[in-house]
């Protein structure tokens, strides 16, 4: 009796003993979740699926091909049966096929393992083990294609009354291009995010619209993750992540035929019929038919003779510059066609501008006449120049032809004095201020042309200074004074742009001697002019 009672105590204590083994290999900080039956506290025992460690991936390939009903049985009654092969070649290719660690706390969707009636796959298990071992880690990936369609669709139409030709290409993909092709060539007409268009054909005839559209395909691409602890063989399975990534593209193409034929266009032109010369006045021109415009591509105005005088974009103000009867054409362009207008315009004189005011520089030249002096003891000469000045005239036109100018003229000229003395000469240079007030009337011998040439007898007022001189350390005056003269002249105007103001030209000439006695001197100036004219 006692000796039964110290044998069942001994085997309480061995069992005790050997259970307090396993528990002191697990690690009580992890895998809290799991009860007992769940939780992996030491690998390598009799559960090993394989009795040898896995020494390289070529016996673990070998260990996969030798078990392969097992594993794929199991596997299979797991749901991923499916991805037996594709383990395979992830060890064999090492594409897929990485080491590491298996850590404690490590959960496993399932775990096949051995037990004593056989090989199961259980699970969810968790790795409670203190104890880091070497495993091999395969990852395999399944894609699965998800639908997409891409969808075209395309109208197209070309009506005669609008004279218009569209595509609409609405209920199509996203990013649909759609081209035309007939007369003229092909073009896209749709594309960058627009569904329609409208437009002109560029002539009559078919045409087929085509329309175009891709669908970006999508898949969902899984990898499934498997760990292989080396000493043991138990091929376990961590689980799957899943992600959407880009597939193959799909892609359609529709066609809509439409023929388009244009009618005649017809063409009408609205202008005054009697205007004045220069003076402004719209044009305007439209081409029709049916009630519908078309396009106007421009008009001529011609003279009697037919010659083009201009050309214009209607609508537009134009003017004409010189009296007459002009005809005014235009012009309206179809695809079918083209045709033309004409109106007939009256150009009449306008009324004449009764003043014109000329400014302008001048240039005088005299006719060199000296003045000698002689005595016993002196000979003297004095000699005017030339000179520069300005000049202002304003002429009242009664006729195109006739007017009548009143002309103000100043200018500087040159004075020398020279003297002669038996044993000495001496010279000094002066001025004398030129002064005129000229009358008279104004013969026009081209009225209304752009250059206005004209010539005119005047008479009036003209004066020349006293000019002063130094000679021998004396002050010396000639004297001149004012007289009356008479002369003529010869003028040019030319317009600037057929407007008010233009460019003056002209020469006069000046009957004019002045002086008293032996001061007495003929000057007769010659007067050149250039400057402006305005008529108003």
């Amino acid at each position: 009796m006692l000796r039964r009672f110290f044998r069942t105590s001994a085997i309480a204590t061995l069992v005790v003993a050997l259970g307090a083994v396993p528990a002191a290999l697990a690690d009580d900080a992890v895998c809290q979740d799991f009860a007992k039956p769940q939780r992996i506290e030491k690998l390598g025992t009799a559960q090993a699926f394989s009795k040898t460690p896995v020494a390289s991936p070529d016996d673990l390939l070998e260990k996969l091909n030798s078990h392969r009903a097992e594993l794929e049985a199991l596997l299979q009654s797991r749901g991923v049966g499916h991805l037996y092969g594709a383990i395979v070649k992830a060890v064999q290719t090492g594409q897929g096929l990485s080491e590491r660690n298996l850590n404690p706390g490590e959960v496993f969707e399932f775990m096949i393992y051995r037990k004593k009636d056989g090989p199961v796959a259980a699970g969810p298990l968790c790795y409670a083990a203190k104890k880091t071992y070497d495993a091999y880690v395969i990852e395999v990936t399944e894609e699965t294609m998800q639908a997409s369609n891409a969808r075209c669709e395309i109208q197209a139409h070309c009506t005669f009354a609008d004279e218009e030709m569209s595509a609409d290409a609405a209920g199509s993909s996203p990013g649909v291009e759609v081209s035309v092709s007939g007369p003229g060539g092909t073009k896209t007409v749709i594309s960058g995010g627009a569904t329609s268009w409208k437009g002109l054909p560029p002539a009559p005839g078919d045409y087929t619209f085509t329309a175009t559209a891709e669908a970006e395909g999508k898949k969902m691409v899984t990898t499934h993750t498997f760990i292989v602890p080396k000493i043991c063989f138990n091929l376990a399975y961590l689980g799957k992540k899943t992600h959407e990534a880009m597939g193959e593209a799909n892609t359609c193409r529709k066609e809509a035929r439409v023929t388009c034929q244009d009618p005649k266009p017809h063409c009408e032109l609205s202008a005054p019929a009697q205007v004045t010369a220069k003076e402004g006045f719209s044009v305007d021109a439209s081409g029709k038919y049916d009630s519908v415009e078309a396009r106007v591509d421009g008009a001529d105005v011609r003279d009697d003779a037919g010659k083009r005088i201009s050309s214009f974009q209607p609508p537009a103000t134009i003017s004409i510059r010189k009296a007459g009867t002009y005809t005014i054409t235009g012009t309206a362009t179809n695809r079918a066609g083209t045709a033309t207008c004409t109106s007939s315009i009256e150009v009449l004189k306008p009324p004449l501008s009764p003043w014109t005011l000329r400014g302008f520089g001048l240039n005088l030249g005299t006719t060199d006449d000296e003045v000698f002096r002689s005595s016993a003891n002196e000979h003297s000469g004095l000699t005017l120049g030339s000179g520069e000045g300005l000049g202002l005239s304003l002429e009242h036109h009664f006729t195109d032809r006739i007017g009548l100018e009143a002309a103000l003229l100043w200018a500087d000229l040159d004075a020398l004095l020279i003297a002669d003395l038996p044993d000495a000469w001496e010279h000094d240079d002066g001025s004398a201020d030129f002064t005129a007030i000229t009358l008279g009337p104004n013969f026009h011998l081209t009225p209304g042309k752009r250059v206005d040439f004209y010539i005119g007898p005047f008479v009036g007022w003209a004066s020349l200074d006293d000019p002063t001189f130094n000679i021998f350390g004396e002050t010396r005056r000639s004297k001149f004074g004012d007289d009356f003269v008479f002369g003529g002249q010869v003028g040019l105007d030319v317009g600037l742009g057929g407007g008010d103001w233009g460019l003056h030209f002209g020469v006069r000439y000046i009957d004019l001697t002045t002086g008293d006695g032996d001061d007495k001197l003929d000057v007769n100036p010659l007067i050149g002019e250039a400057g402006i004219r305005y008529r108003f």
